[in-house]
C-alpha cells in the first residue's frame, strides 16, 4: 500500500538521522494521514503534548515532497519555536530547510522547506507572490481567529494544510475565517487522546503523574488585606477591587502590590493604610512560602526530584519565587532560572540546553513557557495558579507528561489558596477539560471547606464575636460601619453616579411613576419605592437599577458567596421585623 511504503521510507530517515524508530501509534497516525489527504485539503490532528507531534509534522513534509511538492511552509507561532523546530527539522531534511522570522525572505526563495512565523510568511508571500504546495501548522489552534493565518491559508495554498495541536477547544472551531472555509473547507479532525493511542499501540505507556494539592495559607496580614477586598471595604471601582482580590489570592504579594500601586496611580482605587503597610513590608507571600515547602518536600536540588518546572501567570510572582527559593532553600542562583518574555529566544534555547545537561534544578515560567518548550527531563511540575482555559491547562500538563521523558513516574503539584475562589478555578479547569473530551479522574477532599463560601461563614462568626452580637448587620460587613438609615445611605452613594440615577428614573418610569431626584431625600424615597416594587413585581429595569447600586456598595465578591453560604445552610438571613415593617409601611 502507498501509505505503508512512504511511512517505511520516512521511518528509515528518522532512524538514520535522529536515532530512533517510529512508534507503532505514530506509524498508524501517519498511515491515516496519507489516506485522509487523498480526499481532504485541510486536516487537523489533535494529540497529547509529548506524544511526538513534531515527528508527524516532519512526516507530512516528507510525504508532500514524495508528491513532488516544491514549496512547503512550516508555521510556528513564535520565533522561539521556529528556532527550536529548525534544530530538529534540519537533522532530517538537511540543507533543504530554511528558517525565517525577521521579515527576511531569502529562505522562501532559495529553499523548498521554510520554517517561519505567520507575520514573516505573509510579508514574503505578498512581496514575491509565493504559493505553497503544502502547509504544516504547529500549534494550529492559533490559526482559528488569527489574522495572519487566515490571510495565508486563504490565498497562498495550492495543495493541502495539516495542523497539529494538543487540544482544539470546540469553541475555537467557530472562529475560523470565512475565507479559509471557502477555500479549504471545514477541517477534517483526527483526534487521538491517550486512550486512542493505547488502542493503536498496546505498548504505548506515557509517563504517569502523581498529583498532590498543597494549601497556600495566608498569614494574618495577608488575610486581613484579602478580607478587606473580599468584603468590598476598600474604596474604588468594583471591578478593580475584585481584580485585586483575585490577584492577591492567585499570585501573592508582589504581583498584588504591583497592580494595587498602578490602580492607585490611575485613580481606580483609594489608598488604604492596611494595604500600604503590606506592600511596604519585606513580605514573602503565601504563594512563595508554599512553593518553598513543596520543593523542600520533594528534595529538589538536594538529591530528590529534579528538575522542576514552576508555572505562574505573573512575571512579578516568577521573580519573587526565584528570590524565595534561593533564600529559603539555599539553592545557588545559577540553578534557579526564570523563563519570561524578558528572555530572548537565544537565551531560552541556552536555558533549555542547560536543563538538559543537568545544570538547572528549577525553571520558573510564565505563560511563555506553556507552549512548545520541550523539557522531557522535568520530573516535577508545580502549578502555583490554575488557568481555567482547557488549552492552557493541558499545555502546562504537557510540559511534564512527555513520551521522550527518562522518568516514567512524574509528580504534579497544584498550590491553592484555601477559602478563596482558587478552589473554584481548579474545579472549573477540570470540568472544562472534561467537556473537551480529556479524561480527568480526580478527587478533591474537603472541597467545600476550602472555598470562598467557607470564608464568608468565618467572617460572620468572627465579627459576631468581636462586636458581641448574635446577628451581624450586612452593612457592617461590607461597609465596616453601622447604617441606621439604609435608603439615605444609598441615596448618598447614588447621588454621586449619574448613570445610577438614570437607571432609577427609567425603572420607576417603567412602572408609571414620575420620580423627582433633585435632593438626596427625594432619591432615598425613590429607592424605597423601587425596592418595594422590586419585591412585589420583579422587572428588568428594577433589577438593573438595584444591581448597579448594589455593586457600588458591595465592591467585593462577598455578596455572591454570602448567597451560596445561605443556600448551603452555613448561614441564615434574619430580618429586623420592626425595621422591615416600617420600611414597607
Amino acid at each position: 500500500m502507498v501509505e505503508n511504503s512512504v511511512v517505511d521510507e520516512f521511518d528509515k530517515e528518522v532512524s538514520k538521522n535522529l536515532g530512533f524508530r517510529l512508534k507503532a501509534y505514530q506509524r498508524a497516525v501517519a498511515e491515516e494521514l496519507v489516506r485522509v489527504l487523498d480526499r481532504e485539503r485541510f486536516v487537523v490532528v489533535s494529540m497529547p503534548t509529548g506524544s511526538g507531534k513534531t515527528v508527524l509534522e516532519m512526516f507530512v513534509a516528507f510525504y508532500a515532497r514524495r508528491l513532488s511538492a516544491r514549496k512547503i511552509l512550516v508555521l510556528e507561532p513564535t520565533r522561539f519555536l521556529c528556532d527550536q523546530m529548525y534544530r530538529v527539522w534540519v537533522r532530517v531534511f538537511g540543507d533543504s530547510v530554511a528558517r525565517e522570522y525577521e521579515g527576511v525572505c531569502n529562505g522562501f526563495l532559495e529553499k523548498p522547506i521554510v520554517v517561519s512565523t505567520p507575520q514573516t510568511a505573509c510579508k514574503c508571500v505578498e512581496e514575491h507572490n509565493i504559493v505553497f504546495d503544502a502547509v504544516v501548522v504547529d500549534e494550529v489552534h492559533h490559526a482559528f481567529g488569527g489574522k495572519y493565518y487566515a490571510e495565508l491559508l486563504s490565498s497562498s495554498v495550492d495543495g493541502f494544510v495539516v495542523g497539529f495541536t494538543a487540544l482544539l477547544p470546540s469553541a475555537r472551531l467557530d472562529r475560523l475565517s470565512e475565507n479559509v472555509l471557502r477555500v479549504l473547507g471545514r477541517p477534517y479532525i483526527l483526534a487521538y487522546d491517550f486512550k486512542a493511542l493505547r488502542e493503536l499501540d498496546p505498548t504505548y505507556t506515557p509517563p504517569k503523574a502523581i498529583a498532590d494539592l498543597f494549601d497556600a495559607e495566608m498569614d494574618g496580614v495577608e488575610s486581613h488585606v484579602y478580607d478587606l477586598l473580599f468584603r468590598g471595604v476598600v474604596e474604588g471601582l468594583p471591578q478593580t477591587v475584585k481584580f485585586l482580590e483575585i490577584t492577591l489570592a492567585r499570585y501573592g504579594v508582589k504581583a498584588f502590590c504591583e497592580s494595587y500601586q498602578r490602580a492607585v496611580a490611575r485613580g481606580k482605587i483609594e489608598a488604604h493604610p492596611a494595604v500600604d503597610m503590606l506592600c511596604s513590608s519585606a513580605h514573602l507571600s503565601h504563594k512563595a512560602r508554599v512553593l518553598a515547602e513543596v520543593l523542600s518536600s520533594y528534595g529538589v536540588g538536594f538529591g530528590g526530584v529534579s528538575p522542576a518546572i514552576v508555572f505562574t501567570s505573573r512575571k512579578a510572582t516568577a521573580y519573587e519565587f526565584r528570590d524565595a527559593i534561593v533564600k529559603e532553600l539555599g539553592l545557588p542562583p545559577s540553578r534557579v532560572e526564570v523563563l519570561t518574555s524578558d528572555m530572548d529566544r537565544k537565551e531560552r534555547l541556552k536555558l533549555i540546553d542547560r536543563v538538559k545537561r543537568g545544570e538547572v534544578d528549577v525553571v520558573i515560567s510564565t505563560i511563555v513557557g506553556e507552549e512548545g518548550v520541550d523539557l522531557p527531563e522535568a520530573n516535577l511540575l508545580v502549578m502555583s495558579d490554575v488557568p481555567r482555559s482547557p488549552l492552557r491547562f493541558y499545555q502546562r500538563l504537557g510540559r511534564l507528561i512527555r513520551l521522550s521523558s527518562p522518568h516514567k513516574i512524574k509528580y504534579l503539584v497544584v498550590t491553592l489558596t484555601p477559602k478563596t475562589r482558587e478552589y473554584y478555578d481548579l474545579e472549573e479547569a477540570l470540568l472544562n477539560l472534561h467537556r473537551e473530551g480529556v479524561d480527568v479522574s480526580y478527587i478533591l477532599s474537603e472541597f467545600e471547606s476550602k472555598t470562598a463560601t467557607a470564608r464568608v461563614a468565618e467572617i460572620v462568626k468572627e465579627m459576631s464575636s468581636a462586636y458581641g452580637i448574635s446577628t451581624v448587620p450586612y452593612p457592617l460587613i461590607v461597609l465596616n460601619t453601622y447604617i441606621n438609615d439604609p435608603p439615605s445611605y444609598l441615596a448618598t452613594v447614588a447621588a454621586k453616579h449619574p448613570e445610577v440615577l438614570d437607571n432609577i428614573k427609567k425603572a420607576l418610569e417603567g412602572l408609571g411613576i414620575k420620580p423627582k431626584l433633585g435632593t438626596e431625600k427625594e432619591i432615598a424615597e425613590a429607592i424605597k419605592i423601587l425596592t418595594l416594587y422590586h419585591m412585589a413585581r420583579i422587572t428588568q429595569h428594577a433589577k438593573r437599577a438595584l444591581h448597579t447600586l448594589e455593586k457600588l456598595v458591595s465592591k467585593g465578591a462577598f455578596t455572591r458567596e454570602l448567597d451560596k453560604a445561605v443556600l448551603e445552610g452555613k448561614l441564615l438571613y434574619i430580618y429586623d421585623i420592626e425595621s422591615m415593617g416600617s420600611l414597607i409601611a
